[in-house]
């Protein structure tokens, strides 16, 4: 405070101590509220941050919610618009994800931060695309193709430190404890190339994810996901991440029996056993366009869920002809959800 308080006085400045403040780390115990006239603070913002005296930033992340709260207000606006779901997760990542991963990455090695981080992240992607609570945060990232935010943090942190070497030519090891907690505790692979990392990383992530869901991923999902799937304005794209996130009429936790045949019900029951007349029709004339479209022999007999999960999740060459036809067959399956559900909105 000494050195500061000199170099103000020689070059004709002077100290607003009101406005500065003491930030006793660790909790050291201190019985005055002042050191030298100088504010000691519980809080204090750096860079944009606030931390506490354990350099915790959880108190900086309920503040960022709390002033992020007006968007959810907002996004039943925008799902009333005219938005893809494309677009609607666009807006979410520039104006609410952005302002919540802000200098998270410095906390990596902090699982319980990394969680909260996470659970902000998919409050506001759920919001902004109608999603319920009640789904599983597995099925959505599998869906939206979306690896877990550490993991991007963690990718964004070795960018930083690669720039800094190719700049300065020298290695920034300021960030080494904090990346080596984060490999430990995750087993994160280390790639050299920014490029084949995030690809690596976002993979491995995918693939582990389904694999906790019993998902079969094909080993071109992540790239056609990109190329093709909600790239472009259609709003029948919401239908498709309410399916395969398994939200919808045919929740048992929504309607715990079928309200046609009056059994169990579940997604599979819908697609796979359910009696009525309008489902059976639908699944043979969704087969038939499958099997005419694709060159495939799928028959009456095979279980009609297993098909589409197929063509979500394990695409091919022909995923920009198939789309369109599980975009099809969505709309006619949301046609026969009972009235009372409040549904995606699509008109």
């Amino acid at each position: 405070m000494k050195i500061i308080e000199n170099w103000a006085e020689n070059n004709d400045m002077i100290i607003n101590k009101k406005k500065c403040g003491i930030l006793v780390v660790k909790g050291l115990n201190n019985k005055t509220d002042n050191i030298n006239g100088y504010p000691i603070k519980n809080t204090y913002k750096y860079l944009g941050i606030t931390i506490n005296n354990n350099l915790d930033p959880m108190a900086h992340l309920y503040l960022v919610n709390r002033k992020l709260s007006n968007y959810l207000q907002r996004n039943n606006w925008l799902l009333k618009k005219y938005f893809s779901p494309k677009s609607l997760l666009l807006i979410a990542n520039y104006y609410q994800i952005s302002r919540i991963t802000y200098g998270m990455c410095i906390f990596l090695d902090d699982s319980r931060i990394m969680d909260s981080v996470e659970k902000a992240r998919l409050k506001y992607f759920r919001s902004i695309i109608n999603i319920k609570d009640n789904v599983k945060n597995n099925l959505l990232r599998l869906v939206l193709c979306l690896p877990k935010m550490e993991y991007l943090l963690y990718n964004r942190l070795l960018n930083v430190v690669d720039k800094y070497r190719e700049h300065f030519g020298e290695k920034l090891t300021i960030f080494n404890p904090i990346l080596k907690a984060f490999n430990e505790r995750t087993n994160a692979e280390y790639f050299a190339s920014p490029k084949l990392r995030y690809i690596t990383i976002k993979s491995s992530i995918i693939n582990a994810t389904a694999k906790q869901e019993n998902i079969n991923i094909g080993h071109n999902y992540i790239n056609y996901h990109y190329k093709y799937y909600f790239r472009y304005k259609d709003r029948r794209d919401g239908l498709i991440i309410r399916f395969f996130c398994n939200y919808g009429f045919f929740n048992e936790r929504v309607y715990p029996s079928c309200i046609y045949c009056g059994k169990n019900n579940s997604r599979k029951h819908i697609l796979n056993d359910c009696n009525e007349k309008y489902f059976i029709d639908l699944r043979d004339k969704y087969i038939n366009k499958i099997n005419e479209l694709k060159g495939n022999n799928y028959t009456k007999n095979q279980k009609f869920e297993n098909i589409l999960l197929k063509l979500y999740f394990e695409p091919d060459k022909d995923i920009s002809k198939v789309l369109p036809l599980i975009k099809e067959f969505m709309v006619d399956l949301y046609i026969l959800r009972p009235k009372a559900e409040e549904d995606y909105i699509i008109d």
